[in-house]
């Protein structure tokens, strides 16, 4: 009966039950070796983030021990870059510098009187969470560098006090010219609607006279409505 079979051509990539094995070795031999470099990548991305000091610190309410810091490391809140005598002598300096700046800055009551002062607009954050001081134990306590944990925040731009951005005592700002913006200190330039609405204050102050001496007194009398804003005191040094 066999003889009278008609016989076939094998296929080609045909696999018989006898020729599995081989096949399913080499499958767990590759996803083997794809575990184990997996494995390797896990390790040294574990590795990289604990020396870069972004290790977990705690687990399940427990602190895990971290290796100790060297003492040759230096610490930039206390490191020392230059000399004593050096340090003061550049606060003096600059010091004394800054003092004669905001002297300088204050008002004449008599540029007002002349309509020489130029139209003031302003831009503010107030967004921001700013120090405005640290509060330490005492007097004693202010030159060590490990008592300002407790610090003091204020409405702000993240470096300048929201009131600090404003202008000095006596000067005024043109009307719409106190513009606030929700933009951090650096990029505060950046909000251009801000800007526009100051350079729109500045130049519709400029045209009614603002800054232009007798002529531009002249000049307010007949448009008020774009003059000077809210003035204040002089401001006592």
């Amino acid at each position: 009966m066999s003889q009278a079979l008609p016989t076939f051509p094998s296929r080609k990539f045909s696999m018989s039950r006898g020729s599995q094995t081989p096949t399913s070795n080499t499958t767990s031999s590759t996803s083997d070796a794809f575990k184990g470099a997996a494995d390797v990548a896990h390790n040294i991305a574990e590795t990289g983030a604990e020396s870069a000091g972004m290790g977990p610190q705690m687990s399940q309410g427990q602190s895990t021990p971290t290796a100790p810091s060297s003492s040759s490391e230096p610490n930039p809140a206390t490191a020392v870059t230059i000399p004593y005598p050096k340090a003061v002598d550049y606060l003096t300096r600059t010091l004394a510098e800054i003092k004669q700046f905001k002297l300088e800055l204050d008002h004449l009551p008599q540029h007002t009187a002349s309509n020489s002062y130029p139209p003031i607009a302003l831009i503010y954050g107030k967004t921001t969470p700013t120090v405005y001081g640290a509060k330490v134990e005492s007097r004693e306590a202010i030159p060590r560098a490990d008592c300002y944990d407790e610090l003091a925040f204020a409405s702000g731009d993240g470096v300048v006090l929201a009131r600090a951005a404003m202008v000095p005592e006596g000067y005024s700002v043109v009307r719409g010219g106190v513009v606030s913006s929700d933009r951090g200190h650096i990029t505060l330039l950046g909000d251009l609607e801000a800007v526009g609405k100051c350079l729109v204050a500045v130049l519709g102050a400029r045209r009614s006279g603002v800054g232009l001496g007798g002529t531009g007194i002249e000049a307010s009398k007949v448009r008020s409505g774009d003059g000077l804003g809210v003035q204040m005191k002089p401001m006592v040094v």
